[in-house]
């Protein structure tokens, strides 16, 4: 309910439901993202690729209801081949916690408390306290940044300037 002239969002559901209301103009994508796996320093299961992942004991994602746990969930469906038939289904099953942003996530990792997770690539590369370990582009998600200006903002034409400049 708080007055805004944009709406920018890592999650292209929350968009389209705005797009569906008829509260924003038409979006347009202004950054993209994908994932990464990350381990503590230490990296006590021994992870070094992602084809080692079911070492993991304590696997830390976010919430299926948040961005990144969608994406960190479809991520480890595609690479079922990967790591083996049902491993995906037995890592859930060793969860350590479902946190609701991917902030959230790489703490618990860089505090130790889980041995891998799967976080944003920006996010890992905003700690010295986690090991980043590429996951092969043909198995990653790409998550994509929508932006829109929100209809009968205080300040449309600055607020299009913005989305133009970004």
């Amino acid at each position: 309910g708080a007055p805004a002239d944009l709406f920018a969002s890592a999650d292209e559901r929350h968009m389209s439901a705005l797009i569906g209301q008829g509260l924003v103009e038409a979006p347009v994508l202004f950054a993209r993202n994908s994932l990464t796996l990350i381990t503590p320093l230490d990296n006590p299961a021994q992870i070094k690729a992602l084809s080692d992942l079911p070492r993991a004991q304590r696997l830390v994602l976010g919430g299926e209801e948040v961005p990144v746990g969608r994406y960190a969930r479809q991520l480890l469906r595609s690479a079922s081949r990967l790591l083996g038939e049902g491993e995906p289904e037995r890592l859930l099953a060793r969860l350590a916690s479902e946190e609701p942003n991917a902030g959230l996530v790489r703490s618990k990792v860089a505090l130790g408390e889980a041995d891998a997770a799967f976080v944003y690539a920006t996010d890992a590369l905003n700690s010295e306290r986690v090991r980043v370990i590429p996951i092969p582009q043909a198995l990653n998600v790409s998550a994509r940044y929508p932006i829109a200006v929100v209809k009968g903002a205080s300040a449309p034409v600055e607020a299009r300037r913005l989305i133009a400049h970004l």
